[in-house]
């Protein structure tokens, strides 16, 4: 793919209004239509987000195990492992004590893309995998409004409960699938 992953662009910077918009409304269609084929990316990121020359969104790194079924029928699983922070960073409470992926899973890492696009940094900080992993079992995470002061018109702008119902914590409390909405 000729194009740039959306995290070189955000580099302890916020995209412009236009900008955050643009994709942001293409990056919850594709994963809205991912979500309406029944797959799960499972390990949605800045870096998985990549944006060409004319401003349009793709989305890598889709891991064919989530196209697979095993002979029962039920539906196999991906579970993103690593100790890498930048991975670590965009996972769900969920996945990281290791319940099933499913299209919560997005909707929450989707969250944190759009957080990271509208602040110019990630909701959840730590100095390692560890800390990460800690401090996104373990809380909630700063307003965008309060990471940056920018970030009021934008989240203000967000269809209701979008950014923080994207980002909760627990799946129950969570938005059930981009395709929902």
């Amino acid at each position: 793919i000729d194009a740039q992953a959306v995290s070189k662009r955000v580099t302890g910077k916020a995209l412009d209004r236009a900008a955050f918009f643009r994709l942001a409304y293409q990056l919850t269609d594709a994963v809205r239509f991912l979500h309406a084929k029944g797959l799960v990316h499972g390990n949605l990121n800045a870096d998985s987000v990549m944006m060409t020359a004319s401003a349009q969104i793709r989305i890598a790194g889709l891991n064919l195990h989530n196209l697979l079924t095993r002979p029962d029928g039920i539906s196999t699983q991906f579970q993103q492992k690593g100790s890498d922070p930048r991975s670590v960073a965009y996972m769900p409470p969920d996945q990281i004590t290791g319940q099933r992926v499913d299209p919560r899973t997005d909707v929450y890492s989707l969250g944190v893309v759009m957080y990271e696009m509208s602040t110019g940094r990630l909701p959840h900080l730590g100095t390692n995998a560890g800390d990460l992993a800690k401090a996104i079992v373990g809380g909630n995470p700063m307003s965008p409004k309060a990471a940056r002061t920018c970030a009021a018109v934008v989240g203000e702008s967000l269809p209701e409960g979008l950014a923080d119902g994207a980002a909760r914590g627990r799946p129950a409390a969570r938005i059930n699938s981009s395709a929902s909405g």
